[in-house]
């Protein structure tokens, strides 16, 4: 694996897949119900994991509601909460054929399930 990640920044490698981790997300990462989290919903997965997510958190869909997944829309159209304890990323949206890498600009993202992009793509 390559990776350049700064000291601050700390990588989990956590067993289950996707779907495994999307209750031990917000249960890890927050310590209330009344906190908010950011869900970056691109397809299929993320959708089921901000889905999960609401039943320990607050969910703030960062993205306004799409017909199709074919593409991630602009940061520019995007609702991030200045509140929230992490924003929540699947970069590979394998179901419609999205697969988005972040780009420079999405560098501040603290929350990726990248499960199959680790052995694909460098990680900086």
């Amino acid at each position: 694996m390559h990776s350049n990640v700064p000291s601050n920044y700390k990588i989990l490698f956590l067993q289950g897949g996707g779907t495994g981790q999307f209750a031990a997300v917000p249960l890890n990462l927050t310590n209330s119900n009344d906190e908010v989290v950011d869900y970056i919903v691109t397809g299929q997965w993320s959708g089921k994991a901000a889905k999960e997510a609401e039943k320990y958190a607050k969910v703030n869909l960062v993205l306004p509601k799409l017909d199709k997944y074919t593409y991630i829309p602009e940061t520019v159209q995007w609702n991030l909460s200045d509140k929230s304890r992490y924003v929540y990323y699947c970069a590979n949206e394998t179901v419609h054929g999205e697969w988005a890498w972040p780009s420079r600009e999405w560098v501040w993202l603290e929350m990726w399930s990248i499960c199959i992009v680790l052995v694909t793509f460098p990680l900086a």
